[in-house]
This record gives C-alpha cells, structure tokens and sequence, in this order.
C-alpha cells in the first residue's frame, strides 16, 4: 500500500496544515499565507517541523518506508527523526542533505509516533506500507475527551535547535510528561510578536497557551521600552479575540548572564525586558482578565543554572531537561488555576 504523503492516515500532528506539491509535502506550523511571505526569515521557521509527528496505529504492518528531502539551506545541522513505539523510543535516524531514504522495521508495534526534526527544512515523499499491513492515523491526543491542546510559542529556547533529538525539546517533554497534544511555534531569532503568528494562535483551538517573549525582542533590538509593552498587549488581545476564555500563561525571559544588564541597542537590558513582561501581564491581570498567567523566567532557569546554557543563552540538553522538569507542574497547575478563576467568573456574569 502507498500513501500520500499528506494522507490523514499518518496521522500529521502539530501543524497548520501539510502543503503538497507533486509527490512531497512539507509541514507548516503558520499557515503560509501572503502575510508570512513578507517576513522571509520567519516563514523560513515556521516551515521547519518543531514538534509535527505523525501518530499512527498499525495492524500488520512489518515495514514503513518513505523517503525525506532535507534542504540545503541548513546543511549538516539537520535535527534527526524520533520514532516512538507505545510512547517509548525506538530509533533516532540521523537525516543529511538531500534525499534520505528510511525505512522503519514494524513487527509488532501497535502504536507508531515518528517526531519530525525540530531544526532544518524537510519534505516527505511517498509513504511504503508494508503489503500484508494496514495504518490509520492514532486518533489525534486533541480529539480525545479530557487531553489538553497546548500552543506553546517562543524563540530559539522553544524550537531547541541545541536538544539531541525533537522529543529531548523542552516542550516535548513536558507534553509527554501530562499527556498534553502540542502546537510548537518556537520560531529561532523570530518570536517579535508579530500578529501574522497572534492570529494563528487565535484560530488553533488550545486548552492551554504559553508565550516565551522577550530574549529575541531584546537581542536585536526589534522593541523598545516604550514599544514592548503595548506590542505584547495586542498580540494577547488578538488571540483572545478568538479564544478568549483559553488560560494563556506568559513566560519571560531565562536566565542570560551576558544579556541581563548589558543595554542593546535602543537601551534595553534582558532584565528590563523581564520586568516590563512581567508587569504587562500583572496590569491585564488587574484589568480583569483572569485567564492570564505569568512565569517568571529566572524561575525556570536562573542565574544558579548558567552552567547549563551551551553558548551563554541556549540551554544545553541538561538545561532543556530541567526546564520541562520545573514547567511540567506549574503549566499543569496555571491551567488548573486559571480555569477555575474563569469559570467563577462566568458564573458570577450570568448570576
């Protein structure tokens, strides 16, 4: 049996939608739309597949088999394919320019996810099913009563491009780790709140969003004191336009040892840019909106973890580790959380 590869069979989880041109596709986590084209280097981002897999549950299949085009444009720093079998690991398959030709061995295995990787562009052919077998798509973690969808935007921090493999990403992990049905929108250098990515956020539906803003608005100076706050305001105004009762849990920068009190550009510090997060969430807290959360970075890694950042910014696998290690639980509770203070909310309203 051959399937497209766009076919609903494999089961493409964690994208906007799956864009095919002859016999490839490619997965696209914004939709790639006239307003994306004019911000090449965030488009170039948004079409690499942080956090897409396909999920899948086989009958009699003994073999998958596809082959995948990775672009030049990142070459030699290709992430590498995980393949999970019941949620535990299987293979990590190392991916280089070109066209790589993979074929996964089945026997036995029930429920296949295959994490596409988190940093280079790639295209997928054809799909192979074994002759004797049968695939239909896992019934999306979305679609089942009680899992939670999560949209989790940010930089570089988010897309992991340091992580060893796409389900070693922080996000990653803290979606295995409660169950959740991820949405990455980790753009690396392009979290500048632009509204082209609010107002996708806005049209996926989500039982919970996280935004990580600030260390690329700082790095290149794109926002100023005076700008940041009122950008960061309409990008939550916009998705709340759409999902207006979505717990929606702000994050600030972590912990940068080089950045925090060195100006850039326009005169702003990483600390600075955390405060004016933080307190731009604080006053929309006061103003009423009770779905609102915030997490101060230097919580989930601070000064005293500077060892575990790679280059000074990035986290290392250690630090990526850690980071869904202190998120996983207190995400889990900011939903929890701001769902009953909605829900109370709603209620006095109509009482």
């Amino acid at each position: 049996m051959v399937l497209a590869s766009d076919d609903d069979r494999l089961g493409w989880s964690g994208v906007d939608s799956v864009v095919r041109e002859g016999e490839w596709s490619q997965p696209w986590r914004v939709d790639d739309d006239a307003w994306l084209r004019r911000i090449p280097l965030l488009r170039e981002r948004a079409g690499m597949p942080a956090g897409v897999r396909w999920e899948m549950i086989l009958a009699d299949v003994s073999e998958l088999s596809f082959e995948v085009e990775v672009d030049d444009l990142t070459p030699d720093e290709c992430s590498p394919i995980d393949v999970q079998k019941q949620g535990e690991p299987l293979l990590r398959i190392p991916l280089r320019v070109g066209i790589n030709r993979i074929a996964i061995q089945l026997e036995g295995i029930e429920r296949l996810t295959v994490w596409w990787p988190q940093y280079g562009t790639v295209r997928v052919g054809s799909v192979h099913v074994s002759a004797a077998g049968r695939a239909k798509a896992l019934v999306r973690a979305a679609d089942s009563v009680g899992t939670p969808r999560w949209t989790a935007y940010g930089s570089s921090i988010t897309q992991c491009r340091t992580a060893p493999g796409p389900t070693e990403t922080w996000p990653a992990l803290v979606a295995s780790n409660l169950g959740w049905d991820l949405l990455c929108l980790g753009f690396g250098g392009q979290a500048h709140l632009d509204q082209v990515v609010a107002r996708s956020i806005r049209d996926a539906p989500a039982d919970i969003i996280t935004l990580c803003v600030g260390v690329n608005i700082q790095g290149a100076a794109s926002l100023s004191a005076r700008t940041l706050g009122s950008s960061l305001a309409e990008f939550i105004r916009t998705i709340c336009d759409g999902q207006p009762l979505t717990p929606i849990v702000v994050i600030s920068p972590i912990c940068c040892p080089d950045r925090d009190s060195t100006p850039n550009a326009v005169g702003l510090t990483l600390g600075a840019t955390r405060a004016i997060v933080n307190s731009i969430v604080e006053d929309l807290q006061d103003e009423g909106d009770m779905h609102l959360g915030v997490v101060d970075g230097l919580t989930v890694l601070g000064s005293a973890d500077a060892s575990l950042l790679a280059d000074g910014l990035h986290p290392d696998p250690g630090g990526y580790r850690l980071m869904a290690e202190r998120l996983a639980p207190i995400l889990d509770r900011e939903r929890r959380v701001l769902n009953a203070l909605t829900d109370s909310s709603a209620e006095r309203i109509m009482h």
